[in-house]
């Protein structure tokens, strides 16, 4: 297998559950700052409370009581507090220790789009709410051809991985926009 090919026949059937992070709570004047990487430590800190806003908790804990039927016995994310404690909400709601079976991964990762400046961060919103939802990463692809190279090898290699060590199990994975379009 080339680093280009992606597994779609594991050696027995496997159930898996591809899940968007919640919203991180942080301040709505923020989102340039956010979208850029440049709240990464104060979110970590909790500077502005609790990882996740309350709504995405709520909506991680009723998704986690749907995966008690599913046998759901990990869950895949990266470090990244949003996407962790979208995970650890999922976990304890399914009845899954947090601690033991939530699971790090750094190939699951996010786009670097701390090139943006913050008129064009403003520009590519703008066309994101006209015709245009996936004007962002577009923009990001054509700008960082390595960054995305690197993000879509890094996901493929983790599936692809998963697909062997996981095959005829379900579990599910905590992504970024990025890795649940690529997926």
């Amino acid at each position: 297998m080339n680093g280009n090919s992606i597994t779609i026949n594991p050696a027995k059937p496997t159930e898996v559950f591809l899940l968007l992070h919640e919203r991180a709570n942080r301040p709505s004047e923020l989102e340039f700052e956010y979208m850029t990487g440049k709240l990464r430590d104060q979110l970590e800190e909790r500077r502005y409370g609790p990882a996740l806003a309350e709504e995405g908790v709520a909506r991680a804990e009723r998704l986690g009581t749907c995966f008690k039927g599913a046998k759901v016995k990990r869950i895949f994310t990266d470090s990244f507090v949003t996407a962790l404690e979208t995970a650890k909400a999922v976990a304890r709601a399914a009845g899954l220790d947090p601690a033991t079976q939530v699971t790090h991964d750094m190939r699951i990762r996010e786009s670097d789009l701390s090139y943006l400046s913050k008129a064009r961060f403003t520009e590519l919103g703008a066309l994101e709410q006209g015709e245009n939802p996936n004007a962002t990463l577009r923009d990001w692809m054509d700008s960082c051809p390595n960054d995305f190279r690197s993000l879509v090898s890094a996901h493929l290699s983790l599936w692809n991985d998963l697909m062997i060590k996981e095959a005829g199990n379900s579990f599910a994975m905590v992504l970024h926009v990025e890795g649940v379009l690529l997926l």
